[in-house]
């Protein structure tokens, strides 16, 4: 249980990582890559499809559960 909230915990927090410049300097010198990727922040359109992804995914392991 959350001390804040009293709700349960709903998992660890989720993370986007990232290179930063030094990282993607030594990717690219390793890999032959191209200029630099600038890092943007994910879109709504992104968050809304990876939420709907998990949705799914989540709802196919509780039909399997529910089967065994």
């Amino acid at each position: 249980m959350s001390a804040a909230s009293e709700e349960p915990d709903a998992g660890p927090p989720a993370y986007v990582w990232h290179l930063a410049a030094a990282g993607e300097r030594l990717l690219r010198i390793r890999e032959g890559g191209g200029r630099r990727r600038r890092y943007l922040e994910p879109g709504y359109a992104f968050l809304d499809h990876t939420l709907a992804v998990n949705d799914v995914a989540v709802g196919v392991i509780e039909a399997a559960r529910d089967r065994a």
